[in-house]
């Protein structure tokens, strides 16, 4: 059992120090500069002759008024500090310094450290006197985490960018990562946390699924605009439709205390939702209403039920929030209608036939309702599909504009709508490499949609794509979290940590994904990715010819075959990737002469998809396969060319 401040005080009010028993001689003088300023200090370096080891160090861990964790390349895999580390956050204490540029590991991204990366040794220096402001507001209770990451950036590009795919990282890692000094409940669940479930169709019409589950998609992303709430993701909720497993197993799979369930009968324009709040400690009903409307009250419907939900759950219901409920709504029946039917198509994704089938939902939801914000970024994002996967070169450009000015529409419609926000920065990254454009909006985006997995892992992405990876990597950890059950979540985690360097962690977040789902294209590429940047040349070979994308695979065995020796191979590939009329390929084409040394034909190929826009630009400054073009002074013009510094 912790023990309070006053308590801590008048055991001898020291300070703990936990760290990587590699990084001691690096601590040491840390220590001796926060002693000089007058702390009393604990480390295990002072461990008392014949004591019990780890009972020592707990009981001074606990008595301790304030934990520094001191984070580096070492020790943010290391078990032992992460559980100290864990200890001084539940007990309100911890204080994490960093001594390398390294993200925190899951749990402690959301709060501040101190940057001891270009300390000079100095006890009067500025790092100390942070440090040491840092004890003194946590001796007084102060500790809290620094909220969510700054809101700027995100986006999941449909080329090389793009990592759609399935993993399975243990949901209780990801919890643990977002629960950070929030209160628990049974189970480990956050507080305020909520899943809602898939609503049944009780019309008799099988036909009519997409209007219920379109009905609970709104009202999850209504749930989720509220910073008071803890809203599971929807690929996760939805993995228990039509399940019968009881309210307990299925809140603890989804990590949340609380769950929604419901169902919708609707006969013409006139529609009954029936709404259960379900404590998952106890399996009881907490709230339930039934609602009897018409179609044209529906918004009125979902908002209401989303407020009531906040209210039994004591969230605190600002007026902004309250807003925010009906953010891009309509109140025209006919284009919900629409508007859900063609989320449906476009979610179940397919071949070019499928998104024109969904353009054309959406072109009759905003048909019947032209201000209706959300149905323009559903048209924008259909728009950009098609221009980057579907069209030749020569077509996808207007593909392109066309998406650049519904998403401009919508957010011209509803600037707090995270989704337009969020499609406007996909469009203005992809379809004009304007990536200033795309953070700024970005931040627009994570103002309202920090709560919404599909915009974190948006931001997540392209933040780690132009070289941000502390944001990056806490914004798709986060979405993990509220979405654990969603297997583009943990694939985007992997391609988040390749970026990152982090190749090892990026492998074993893909080879989950392949266990959630098998057939999901461009996973066997990215672990090659990472294979190849291990050195292991066969393995990596291996696993790109098992991705059934023509591109990706020629891509990698270009470079790889070529680092075997296998050059006739290696020329084969490339020209196989050029064959491939359905893709722009400019920037592969980059990559694959940077590997093989070729410099002069790597810029032109870079040129050429400038030229081009070819949507894999956006990780240029990041891609480890671009490393033999960095000290060209040409490589820096580029860079510069995308508005990124150097």
């Amino acid at each position: 059992m912790g023990l309070d401040q006053e308590s801590a005080a008048r055991l001898g009010g020291h300070v703990f120090v936990s760290y990587a028993r590699t990084d001691r001689d690096r601590v040491k003088p840390i220590v001796d500069a926060i002693e000089a300023r007058g702390q009393t200090v604990w480390w295990d370096h002072r461990l008392a002759g014949g004591s019990t080891f780890a009972h020592e160090i707990e009981t001074n861990l606990r008595s301790a008024k304030a934990v520094i964790v001191v984070w580096s390349n070492t020790s943010v895999t290391s078990d032992w500090v992460r559980d100290e580390a864990a200890m001084g956050r539940d007990l309100g204490r911890l204080v994490p310094i960093r001594l390398d540029d390294v993200p925190p590991p899951l749990g402690f991204g959301q709060y501040h450290s101190v940057n001891f990366s270009r300390w000079n040794g100095r006890a009067d220096a500025d790092e100390i006197s942070q440090l040491i402001a840092a004890l003194d507001a946590d001796a007084r209770g102060r500790n809290t985490p620094s909220g969510p990451p700054p809101a700027t950036r995100s986006l999941s590009l449909p080329r090389r960018t793009a990592l759609i795919g399935a993993a399975a990282i243990p949901i209780a890692l990801a919890g643990f990562w977002f629960l950070g000094g929030r209160k628990l409940i049974g189970g480990g669940a956050p507080e305020h946390s909520v899943a809602v479930l898939p609503f049944a169709n009780l019309s008799n019409d099988i036909a009519q699924d997409y209007f219920s589950d379109g009905l609970t998609e709104e009202l999850i992303n209504a749930l989720a605009r509220l910073p008071s709430l803890q809203v599971a993701g929807r690929t996760s909720s939805f993995t228990f439709k039509n399940r019968k497993d009881n309210t307990t197993d299925i809140a603890a799979k989804l990590g949340v205390a609380f769950l929604v369930d419901g169902s919708v009968r609707r006969q013409a324009d006139q529609v009954r939702i029936s709404v259960e709040l379900i404590d998952a400690r106890t399996g009881f009903q907490r709230w339930a209403q039934t609602y009897d409307h018409d179609m044209s009250d529906i918004l009125a419907t979902q908002s209401g039920i989303a407020q009531s939900v906040a209210e039994q759950l004591k969230g605190t219901l600002l007026a902004g929030d309250i807003s925010a409920l009906s953010a891009g709504g309509t109140s025209t029946p006919k284009a919900y209608d629409a508007y859900l039917q063609g989320r449906k198509v476009f979610d179940q994704g397919g071949d070019e036939s499928q998104y024109r089938a969904a353009l054309a939902h959406f072109d009759d939801s905003i048909a019947a309702d032209p201000k209706y914000a959300a149905a323009q970024a559903a048209r924008a994002r259909v728009f950009l599909t098609l221009g980057d996967e579907f069209t030749s070169q020569t077509a996808h450009d207007q593909m392109f504009d066309n998406a650049l000015d519904a998403a401009r529409r919508a957010v011209a419609l509803a600037p707090a709508l995270a989704e337009a926000q969020a499609t406007l920065a996909d469009t203005l990254a992809t379809a004009r490499l304007d990536l200033a454009g795309a953070r700024a909006a970005y931040g627009l985006a994570m103002v309202t949609g920090g709560g919404q997995p599909d915009v974190l892992m948006r931001y997540g992405t392209f933040s780690c794509d132009i070289g941000d990876v502390g944001p990056g990597l806490e914004a798709v950890h986060r979405a993990t979290t509220l979405d654990p059950l969603n297997p583009r979540a943990f694939a985007t985690l992997g391609s988040a940590l390749f970026a990152a360097g982090r190749t090892g962690e990026s492998i074993q977040a893909l080879r989950h994904a392949l266990v959630l789902s098998p057939d999901y294209n461009l996973l066997h590429a990215h672990i090659g990715d990472a294979l190849q940047r291990q050195g292991d040349l066969s393995g990596a070979l291996a696993e790109y010819r098992r991705d059934p994308v023509g591109w990706v695979r020629h891509t990698g065995e270009a470079m790889v075959l070529h680092r075997l020796g296998d050059k006739a191979g290696a020329s084969d590939a490339l020209k196989a990737l050029l064959a491939d009329s359905n893709a722009v390929v400019f920037y592969q084409q980059t990559e694959i002469l940077a590997q093989w040394g070729e410099i002069d034909q790597a810029f032109a190929a870079l040129d050429a998809a400038f030229k081009a826009r070819d949507g894999g630009l956006v990780m240029l400054k990041a891609d480890p396969f671009l490393e033999p073009l960095h000290m060209d002074p040409r490589f820096e013009a580029a860079v510069r060319r995308l508005g990124l510094g150097v």
